[in-house]
Formats: C-alpha cells, sequence, structure tokens
C-alpha cells in the first residue's frame, strides 16, 4: 500500500522489516531435529518445540524463505496422526500433549484446516488441499444443518462445543476453494489477474463464475479431454493475465495456444505436477487457452464421508513421485484395512506391486490396497506401477 501510495520511505522500512521476519522463521523457528516449525518462544528465549497446524500460516502468507520446508510441514499434514476423516487436529495425535477434547490441544477446527488448504495449495499438495477443503464442507449436513462447526473432536466425528454456527470455520470452505483451489489473486492498482487452477485430474469440465476485480468480472471455463486442456475466459473488459495451470505428474507440453496463436511459456515441478506458467493481455469477450499435452499421471483425492460418532479410518496418500515410467505412491492407515484409490494415467498400468488393480474406465483406475496388521496406530504402504512406454 505505501508503495502504490508513493509513500517510499515507509514502503522500504516495511519491505526491510519484513525480510527480517521471514529471516527469524527460516532461522531461529525451524525445528532442525523435528524438520518443522516451532510453535512459540519463550520470555526465557526458548522455544515451543511442538508441531502444530499453525505452522501453516506463515506459508500460506509467502512468509517462508526455504521452499523445501515448507513442503516438509504440509507433507507431514497429509498423515494420520494430523489429518482425520472429517479435518485437522491442532496437534498430532502421537503427542505426549494430545487430548481429543482440548480446545488447543487436540480438538480439530475448520478454521485450521481453511489454513492448512491454504498452504497445500501454494506447495502443490493438492490432493490434500482439497480433502481439507472437503472436510470442512460435508460438516454442513451433519448437527446445525447448513453450517459448520468451530471445533471437532480430534478422536470422534462429533462436535466439541463452543459454537455450531461459526463464520470463520464456513470462510474456509470458500477461501481455499478460491484462493487455493482456484489460484485467484487480483491486483486491481495493475488490472492483473493471476490464476493458479487445480481441479482433481478427473474433472472434465468446471465453471467458476463471478470472478471480480475493480470493474472486471470474469468467467473461466475449464474443458478437459484425454491430450487436451482448454480454459475459456468470458471478460467485460480488458486485464492483464497470469496464468499458472497445475497439471499431473509427467504431463508433456506439446503446445500452449492463445486464441490460436502459439505463446511461450515455463514449466515449473511441484509435489503433485507441473505448473505451467506464462502471462498474456486478454480483450474484451472470450479468450481461449488450448493446452495439447500428453502422458500424465495422478492420484485423485481420498473424500471419506464420516457418520457423526465414527472413528477415522480412512486412508491418507503421503506421496507420489514418478520416475521413468515407474510410479510410487505410498498410502497410510490403519492397520489391517481395505481401501481403494483412483488415479488417472493416460497409458494403461502395466506391473503393479503393493496393490491391485480392480476396474478401469476410460483414463481413470482404481486400486485396492491391504494394509497389514500390525501393533501400531497407523501403517503405511508402498504401492509401485509400472506403465509401459
Amino acid at each position: 500500500m505505501a508503495s502504490h501510495l508513493k509513500i517510499n520511505k515507509l514502503a522500504k522500512q516495511y519491505s526491510t522489516d519484513a525480510e527480517k521476519v521471514k529471516l527469524i522463521i527460516d532461522k531461529d523457528f525451524w525445528n532442525q531435529n523435528q524438520q518443522f516449525y516451532n510453535n512459540g518462544k519463550m520470555i526465557d528465549g526458548s522455544f515451543m518445540p511442538d508441531a502444530t497446524v499453525l505452522a501453516t500460516v506463515p506459508i500460506y502468507l509467502n512468509s517462508v524463505i526455504d521452499s523445501s520446508k515448507a513442503r516438509k510441514v504440509n507433507d507431514r499434514l497429509a498423515g494420520n496422526h494430523f489429518s482425520t476423516d472429517w479435518g485437522i487436529r491442532m496437534i498430532e495425535d502421537s503427542s505426549t500433549k494430545y487430548r481429543s477434547g482440548s480446545y488447543h490441544a487436540g480438538m480439530v477446527w475448520p478454521l485450521y484446516g481453511g489454513w492448512a488448504a491454504l498452504s497445500e495449495f501454494k506447495t502443490g499438495n493438492n490432493k490434500a488441499g482439497f480433502q481439507h477443503i472437503m472436510n470442512n464442507l460435508l460438516v454442513y449436513r451433519n448437527w446445525g444443518l447448513g453450517s459448520v462447526e468451530e471445533t471437532l473432536n480430534g478422536d470422534q466425528y462429533k462436535p466439541n462445543g463452543v459454537c455450531s454456527q461459526q463464520c470463520w470455520s464456513e470462510t474456509m470452505v470458500l477461501q481455499p476453494a478460491i484462493e487455493g483451489m482456484l489460484g485467484l489473486y487480483p491486483d486491481a492498482m495493475t488490472n492483473t489477474i493471476s490464476l493458479s487452477p487445480y481441479f482433481p485430474w478427473d474433472w472434465k469440465f468446471a465453471t467458476v463464475r463471478n470472478i471480480k476485480m475493480g470493474n472486471r468480472v470474469l468467467e473461466m471455463h475449464l474443458q478437459r479431454a484425454l491430450n487436451n486442456t482448454s480454459y475459456t475466459l468470458s471478460s467485460n473488459g480488458p486485464l492483464n493475465l497470469n496464468f499458472n495451470p497445475k497439471l499431473p505428474l509427467g504431463t508433456k507440453i506439446k503446445k500452449v495456444l492463445v486464441n490460436g496463436k502459439a505463446t511461450n511459456y515455463t514449466i515449473v515441478n511441484n509435489a503433485e505436477g507441473i505448473t505451467l506458467q506464462f502471462k498474456t493481455n486478454i480483450g474484451k469477450g472470450k479468450t481461449v487457452i488450448s493446452i495439447d499435452h500428453e502422458a500424465g499421471i495422478g492420484a485423485l483425492p481420498i473424500v471419506v464421508l464420516p457418520q457423526p460418532g465414527d472413528i477415522s479410518h480412512g486412508a491418507r496418500i503421503l506421496s507420489e513421485v514418478l520416475e521413468g515410467n515407474q510410479y510410487k505412491t505410498i498410502i497410510e492407515g490403519r492397520p489391517g484395512t481395505m481401501h481403494t484409490f483412483n488415479m488417472v494415467a493416460y497409458t494403461p498400468p502395466g506391473k503393479v506391486e503393493g496393490a491391485v488393480l480392480k476396474a478401469g474406465k476410460e483414463n481413470v483406475y482404481t486400486f485396492k490396497v491391504d494394509l497389514p496388521s500390525s501393533g501400531e496406530k497407523y501403517i503405511s504402504k508402498e504401492i509401485r506401477i509400472t506403465f509401459n512406454k
């Protein structure tokens, strides 16, 4: 704001102060042993070493310098110790301080689940981000119908009191969908809109209306086919567009056309795929962005529909890696349970290790995974799928 108002001295001071804060977060608050950010600093200078979901906030606010540290935080949030079938616990259930009904030491807050989703979309942890949006959204079906509870129990799907119609819980259905899944960042001062859309890989179409910035109103329509993804943008006036759509692991871009004309682009690798990046100017009316591609492999979010009183029993996808034509993923859940997960692949799977291919329709494949018995609370299993080149 100071820069736009030409208050240059203050703008420089604020920028310098912000960089100092970022360095303190990066150097002082990073817990090397835990590979996570400390939760707070005590008056004697010592740190609170607890791993909490609050570590997502500086990631969301672009206050983390080291992107690898941000990834480590978000990768850990995806696990069952943090994540339940209805949201994220404040702290992991493996912590000695964990209490499932404690306001700040165990409850599931949709507020923090929303912050986590915003953070996860920043680092490309798209599946977890989508799952945490759905965790919040689905609460409206139970208890205060049409509303989202302030807090839920950490061990059992039930309200934990406080407020049954909590505005900040409900906004955390909307904000992560708008800023995270759509990746909307408006800059009215420069007449620029940035969009970084992620939609689950099996969505063949999606429409977003009433994207407003100043006196501009934008509509975006996604159409997805086997070897092409297109976005039709309709605007009531000219604007600058930063466009950063996300695509699955291993996607090979053939060409990118804007209204039929080739455009230059860059590719950035992220946790679960690639981000295509380019800038363009769009005018009044329709602009068609067409992306020709091939290949591309990625798991779909696992969304569980818990019933009131349930314990958390769903599986989580912890990671995805594509090395050549071999895809590896790690699934975590309760020992002795069976789970299914779906993935999109543009080539039929060949050899499958650690799971069983159950079905395939078009380019979506369903796998069954049996987690072995164990004395541990949660257990993980690696699945390897080799695709024919």
